[in-house]
């Protein structure tokens, strides 16, 4: 079984972090967005976006990496006194499905807890058949919530998760 290391991002990494999101994020939501707003969202998001998330996020920013490499990052917030947001959850193609993504939502889960969160969201491209049966598994359930997130070639949808959490666990 593979260990992978959990570290915090630092500003030296938002380059790393912008390419994981670059080459992981577009295969996961194809089905739900014309190629337009996808690739308008992948420009939006550029390697400043991701500084300036590392900076708002601070040590809720997580990277697992294997060895030396950087194979996926989180990010998660607080959204309230005992609330809660997983942010991101990215993990490079060719390291889905070997475990790392658990592993790292799983790190991140039991910090919110232990930072006193007891009630967590996210927000996830619907239709994503991986991406689901991987929350539920999770213990993350679906909402009917859904936004809509803007970009300058039109929208994509995405739908509200919810989860509880142990607090101090």
């Amino acid at each position: 079984m593979t260990t992978w290391l959990f570290r915090r991002a630092c500003a030296d990494d938002a380059r790393a972090v912008s390419d994981i999101y670059r080459e992981s994020w577009p295969t996961s939501v194809r089905h739900v967005a014309p190629g337009a707003v996808i690739d308008a969202l992948l420009r939006e998001r550029s390697t400043r976006f991701w500084l300036e998330s590392i900076e708002e996020i601070g040590s809720g920013f997580q990277l697992a990496l294997d060895g030396s490499r950087l194979v996926a990052f989180c990010g998660w917030m607080f959204q309230g006194l005992r609330a809660g947001e997983l942010k991101w959850l990215f993990v490079v193609p060719d390291s889905q499905r070997a475990g790392v993504g658990g592993a790292l939502h799983d790190h991140a889960m039991h910090a919110m807890s232990q930072a006193g969160i007891a009630d967590a969201c996210l927000w996830a491209v619907p239709r994503n058949g991986a991406a689901e049966r991987f929350y539920c598994h999770k213990g993350w359930r679906a909402t009917e919530e859904l936004i809509f997130v803007p970009t300058h070639a039109g929208e994509f949808p995405l739908r509200k998760w919810v989860c509880s959490l142990p607090v101090g666990g």
